[in-house]
């Protein structure tokens, strides 16, 4: 009985490290994401990834879908994806529908 409660507090602790850890990385992102620089980066970032493209390489010698091209390209996008859930909406909008008006 006392193991498990070690191991739920054990769990406890390393689920509050990573809330934690979480809610640092949101601010950092997002600070990030309200400068002019910042949204040129993560536009850069979203383009480079493929995002909102799709993944699927075709072969064109034989008509079939490549299999290792598509795993890299949705591995690919999935950097992105994981950036993008720690920016708040409102700075998505400008990165993902804004354009760069310096370029």
């Amino acid at each position: 009985m006392i193991d498990r409660e070690k191991e739920k507090e054990k769990r406890k602790q390393k689920e509050e490290v990573h809330k934690k850890e979480i809610e640092k990385l949101t601010r950092c992102f997002n600070r990030i994401a309200e400068t002019p620089d910042g949204q040129v980066l993560f536009r850069y970032i979203k383009n480079y990834s493929g995002y909102g493209k799709t993944a699927i390489v075709g072969n064109s010698d034989f008509s079939d879908i490549n299999p290792i091209g598509t795993v890299y390209n949705e591995a690919r996008k999935d950097v992105y994806y994981n950036l993008r859930q720690f920016i708040e909406v409102k700075n998505l909008k400008i990165i993902e529908f804004e354009e760069d008006e310096n370029v």
